[in-house]
């Protein structure tokens, strides 16, 4: 059984074994329109208030989601310009594994496993980010 497989038998774990819903079409330029997308998704109807980070290392870009009961607003910012407060779930990865996750070809936790990305903050938000996104 792979590592995959075992993690998805995790009920806190299994929301990040499955492909997220596509964000950008293969080939696309603009990344941006990825975190836009995400927004657009996961944003409206948001509850509580939640702040998502994104850290692209080898791009040295950073994008930040605010999804609340209003929707979403999305911001771009360089890595050494992160203002504080640090966002609730922040996700560090390169531009491919980014851009592989968002066409929808990777599971975020394979990409976890591969040590391609790492995660940080709150998992029981990630999830119900990752269930809204879903729906």
């Amino acid at each position: 059984m792979s590592a995959l497989e075992q993690i998805r038998k995790s009920p806190s774990m299994a929301e990040f074994c499955d492909p997220l819903p596509r964000l950008i079409d293969a080939g696309t330029a603009d990344l941006s329109r990825s975190f836009r997308r995400f927004g657009e998704l996961a944003g409206p109807g948001q509850r509580e208030p939640v702040t998502l980070g994104f850290h692209l290392v080898d791009a040295t870009r950073y994008w930040r989601l605010r999804l609340g009961p209003d929707g979403a607003t999305v911001s771009e910012e360089t890595p050494d310009d992160v203002t504080p407060p640090r966002p609730e779930i922040e996700v560090i990865t390169d531009e491919r594994t980014w851009r592989d996750i968002a066409e929808g070809t990777l599971a975020p936790m394979a990409a976890v496993i591969a040590g391609r990305m790492r995660f940080r903050g709150d998992v029981a938000g990630a999830r119900l980010v990752v269930r809204r996104l879903r729906r």
